[in-house]
């Protein structure tokens, strides 16, 4: 109890003394607590982290629409083609006929067709009118009072189908080489006429048409014979039209260019020869 009555009156200084320790010690941990994590979070990686120049030279990718298709894809066609063909004199008389002239035609219809890789084939339906005349024609065995003029209002409905191989120039175009076959049935009229050489005061030379047959033995009987022999034809004169083959062939050989710039746009540009002369070829398509 003795030794009690001496710790008694020094309780508050103890107390005083504990209280001012324990703050302290506390304000030391605290202290050297947040020095700790000062460094840590000096030390550790900042989390939103600047971007390094490695990712801030990469780009996004973006695919455009013109990147979504290829054109050696498999693929359908639908659209129109216009073709100019001309038919040279020279042809016309390789069926062993005298006379004729050159003739331009124009034809226009519609075609579709499918392509994939280094082939592409086509059909088409298309019309082309052959007017032309009255041009001066005659047999090669016949005798020179046999000239007739003939006028032509035929037209033909072709039917026709190509098949070519292509190769790829750069993306979005082609050459191409193939060829084609059908058919043409012909509609319209070809008239035929007896023609009577005319000589003109001035000396010039002129083939007419024969308005009727000339009765021997006026002059020109033999130029213009009885209509009774069915090689005399008069149809410019009386308004007729003479027989005809109604189906021809269609034969070709062709090349061009091939030219898609989008997935649904399609040109062509055509060249080609083959049983009606020399043709060249636009088409349009909208690629399905």
């Amino acid at each position: 109890m003795a030794r009690l009555r001496f710790i008694v009156p020094l309780l508050p200084a103890l107390t005083l003394s504990l209280g001012l320790v324990r703050p302290a010690v506390a304000a030391d941990i605290d202290a050297s607590d947040l020095d700790d994590d000062q460094a840590d979070e000096e030390s550790a990686p900042s989390a939103v982290a600047e971007p390094s120049d490695a990712s801030a030279s990469v780009s996004p990718v973006t695919t455009s629409p013109v990147d979504q298709w290829d054109p050696n894809d498999l693929q359908f066609e639908l659209g129109v083609r216009a073709r100019m063909l001309v038919v040279p004199k020279f042809l016309i008389n390789a069926f062993q006929v005298e006379g004729g002239q050159d003739v331009v035609v124009g034809g226009i219809g519609a075609e579709g067709g499918i392509a994939k890789g280094n082939f592409e084939g086509l059909l088409g339906i298309w019309y082309a009118g052959y007017n032309a005349g009255p041009m001066p024609f005659k047999g090669p065995t016949d005798p020179p009072q046999a000239w007739e003029l003939i006028k032509s209002n035929l037209g033909m409905l072709y039917l026709t189908a190509d098949l070519m191989l292509r190769g790829e120039i750069t993306r979005g175009w082609h050459w191409y080489f193939g060829g084609g076959a059908g058919i043409g049935i012909l509609t319209g009229t070809l008239q035929r006429n007896e023609a009577l050489w005319v000589t003109s005061p001035d000396g010039q030379t002129t083939l007419v048409p024969c308005s009727g047959p000339i009765p021997f033995p006026t002059q020109g009987w033999d130029q213009c014979p009885d209509p009774m022999n069915e090689d005399n034809r008069y149809d410019l004169a009386y308004g007729l039209s003479s027989p005809y083959w109604p189906v021809y062939p269609w034969l070709t050989m062709q090349t061009g260019v091939r030219y898609q710039p989008t997935q649904h746009l399609i040109t062509r540009l055509d060249l080609g020869i083959g049983s009606s002369g020399f043709w060249f070829g636009l088409a349009v398509d909208y690629g399905l």
